[in-house]
């Protein structure tokens, strides 16, 4: 789960890394997680909820025991999973990925934890029912790194029965339980006012953290989603660590960042800028993206960007204004040419 949180921290602009998630989970009270005090504890469904609380994350949790509870019954499970396969299209289609706890066929083991990140269908996507040729796709770990599509049709089995019901090719390995379903949908950073804008974070190598103890050092690149309002003013801030991190949307004002860089919206585009500041592989590290920009920034750090022309224009306009300050500034050549 550790890495599922990781995937989903990326594309809510936060990185970090497995072995920080592990130092900020708790000891399951019935000792049911692996781990010790000093490399921390394995997260699991009795922990993951306080485990995001503390990253600064917020997340809506799908309550399969309300359903069932509901259902008096075993018997109306085809319903309860209706109802859950129509909660994934609700979080996917808004762009919020879902981590979930999966099990091998026919196995009544949970051992395997598993995230959704997008949704496809050849039906209405404004059509909140589910079909089983619709696809979702899912990153797993003991498969792909790059993940893979599977249909909604397959994506559920039983104790019972055979491994046709949830495994039609050998890239569908893991199943989701007809009786128990797990759902985690990481919306995105703390943010109750609802200022910050859309942003996710790559990082260089893919990410791949070396083995404990080793640190690697990792450059991020930052890209805040259009649509942007043209020729508005933003800021994106890096807070580096969770106590850093400000809890009430005050990020204009909290003062705790590690730094900040304003750009000037285009039309129609993505906004991507470089960290030049690098950080450790165990690090937990945030991009908060929000309109407006601070005071007291010159014109070529507010222009931090990829875009190079647009950083070449504006470079040309300050040394255009030194010069014009330099030729006010020159005594004047009052002779009358022959």
């Amino acid at each position: 789960m550790e890495t599922c949180i990781q995937i989903a921290g990326l594309s809510r602009g936060m990185y970090v890394s497995a072995d920080a998630v592990r130092r900020l989970t708790a000891k399951s009270v019935d000792g049911r997680n692996y781990g010790d005090q000093e490399y921390g504890y394995e997260v699991n469904t009795d922990n993951i909820m306080s485990t995001l609380k503390k990253l600064g994350l917020t997340t809506e949790k799908w309550h399969w025991r309300d359903y069932r509870k509901a259902a008096k019954t075993r018997r109306n499970a085809p319903k309860r999973v209706h109802a859950y396969k129509r909660w994934l299209k609700s979080q996917l289609l808004r762009g919020v990925p879902v981590a979930f706890y999966a099990k091998k066929p026919c196995s009544k083991m949970f051992d395997h934890a598993q995230i959704f990140t997008g949704y496809a269908s050849n039906h209405d996507l404004d059509d909140p029912d589910v079909y089983d040729d619709d696809a979702i796709r899912v990153f797993d770990s003991m498969n792909s790194f790059d993940g893979h599509y599977r249909s909604m049709g397959h994506l559920f089995d039983s104790t019972t029965s055979n491994e046709r019901a949830c495994s039609d090719s050998k890239t569908e390995s893991l199943c989701l339980d007809e009786h128990i379903q797990s759902g985690y949908a990481i919306r995105g950073i703390l943010d109750p006012l609802a200022i910050t804008v859309p942003t996710r974070v790559a990082v260089n190598d893919g990410g791949m953290e070396p083995e404990l103890p080793f640190e690697m050092q990792l450059t991020a690149t930052v890209t805040v989603a259009s649509p942007l309002v043209e020729d508005t003013w933003y800021t994106i801030f890096r807070y580096d660590g969770i106590d850093n991190l400000p809890r009430e949307s005050d990020f204009l004002t909290a003062g705790t960042h590690t730094s900040a860089v304003s750009f000037q919206a285009a039309k129609n585009r993505d906004h991507v800028w470089v960290d030049p500041r690098t950080f450790g592989s165990r690090s937990t590290v945030y991009y908060i993206t929000v309109r407006g920009h601070l005071p007291k920034q010159s014109k070529l750090e507010m222009a931090t960007s990829l875009d190079v022309p647009l950083l070449l224009e504006q470079e040309q306009e300050l040394e255009q204004e030194q010069e014009e300050t330099q030729e006010e500034g020159a005594p004047r050549d009052t002779r009358v040419k022959a």
